[in-house]
């Protein structure tokens, strides 16, 4: 798009909230904004989680009752891990270069396609009896339940439960979403021509993948399936073993390129309050002044990040640092607070990724473009405005009450 009544003639639009500002102006550019990098720091929040729980399965026998801390604080185990995560995940979030996380997330694909053919693996040849529940001692009541009676391989499973609808819709919105990218792929393509093409292939991709791993997890474990397949997976099968670690491996080697544009943008946001705040060089510092906090060896102007110079590190680099640790802190936090992977999801999928996905986009076309839409056009984005927005309404709901119900049994 070259030209918008908002932006006005051959004002480029290179990116979501741009789409956003044209549509809509400034505040419709920052609500874009908002919601995006909410989408990914929330992401951030479900990769812990996930991280925690696979790590607490794969090593039930650590801290099995927990850790108490004072009268009234209690860890779980997976808390426990999940803590653990984010430690580990702490100093991949001070990588600078975009491209090298890119080259380190680049085995998202690898680790989904090896979850696909272990569930399918374990799916078909089972444990050692043959049942693939026998071994299984997942952090689900229901799933322990039934492991334990040894449920066979077609668990217990209704077809359809109207109850779950809303938050499986949460959960649709969640794995379909990727919008946000979608103006980069296009402005990055050698041949933009074929960005339907590619569009329609990899949704069809994701949709074979997601329903056949919803498939083989359900018709296996029925309704003891837990959050996540990987915790129904017998740990005694090399395959589940495999399965487990590239589940574990896989959101260390996500996080950072998930919450760095989310540290990228503050860091933008606060640049010019920051340069005000950065010490003076250490390049014309002797050495001896160099180990004295307010530089007097040389004259140097005391500053109030000196200590910072001290360590060889400028205002800005230190602030950076700041940023992007509390942001782990925060996302820490989070997943403490609310330890419950599928809610989470849902919550996420229906109130951020229904919006940017499905709610943002219609309702951009047809604030730029209303003047040449026919009237069934019309109709048509207004009715997929009012389904989306029911669905996100029924969805958080679903979801908050989930929560506050401590997880229940969704």
């Amino acid at each position: 798009m070259d030209h918008t009544p908002t932006t006005g003639p051959h004002t480029p639009i290179t990116t979501y909230p741009d789409i956003g500002a044209a549509a809509f102006g400034r505040i419709g550019g920052i609500l874009t904004s908002l919601l995006l990098y909410g989408e990914l720091f929330a992401v951030s929040i479900e990769l812990l989680i996930l991280e925690g729980d696979s790590l607490a399965y794969l090593f039930p026998s650590f801290a099995s009752n927990g850790v108490h801390i004072g009268p009234s604080l209690h860890l779980s185990p997976n808390q426990i891990f999940l803590i653990v995560a984010a430690l580990i995940v702490l100093p991949t979030v001070f990588l600078r270069s975009m491209s090298l996380l890119a080259y380190v997330s680049v085995g998202g694909f690898l680790a989904a396609l090896v979850t696909v053919v272990g569930v399918a693996w374990v799916a078909a040849v089972g444990s050692d009896d043959g049942n693939p529940t026998a071994s299984a001692a997942t952090t689900s009541a229901a799933a322990a339940a039934a492991a334990s009676a040894g449920a066979a391989v077609h668990g217990s499973a209704a077809l359809l439960r109207l109850p779950g609808v809303p938050g499986a819709l949460g959960i649709f919105g969640f794995c379909f979403s990727g919008h946000a990218v979608f103006p980069t792929i296009y402005r990055s393509m050698d041949k933009p021509q074929h960005y339907n093409r590619v569009l329609i292939i990899c949704f069809c991709l994701c949709t074979c993948i997601y329903g056949g791993i919803a498939i083989l997890g359900y018709s296996m474990y029925g309704d003891a399936t837990a959050a996540q397949i990987t915790l129904n997976l017998p740990p005694s099968l090399i395959p589940s073993r495999v399965v487990l670690w590239t589940t574990i491996i896989s959101p260390i080697t996500k996080f950072a390129i998930t919450i760095t544009p989310v540290a990228v943008a503050i860091e933008s946001f606060l640049s010019s309050f920051l340069d005000k705040w950065s010490p003076p060089s250490l390049a014309s510092c002797t050495p001896y002044c160099m180990t004295q906090f307010t530089h007097r060896a040389c004259n140097c102007t005391p500053h109030p990040l000196s200590w910072v110079t001290k360590c060889g590190v400028s205002g800005k680099t230190a602030a950076s640092l700041a940023i992007r640790t509390l942001l782990v802190v925060l996302a820490a936090l989070a997943g403490l607070l609310l330890p419950f992977f599928a809610l989470m999801m849902t919550l996420i999928g229906s109130v951020l990724s229904i919006s940017i996905s499905l709610l943002l986009p219609t309702a951009c076309h047809l604030s730029i473009k209303w003047r040449q839409l026919s009237r069934v056009s019309v109709v048509c984005h207004v009715a997929i405005l009012v389904g989306g927005t029911a669905t996100a309404v029924m969805g958080t709901v679903y979801a908050v009450k989930g929560i506050a119900a401590g997880g229940g049994s969704h």
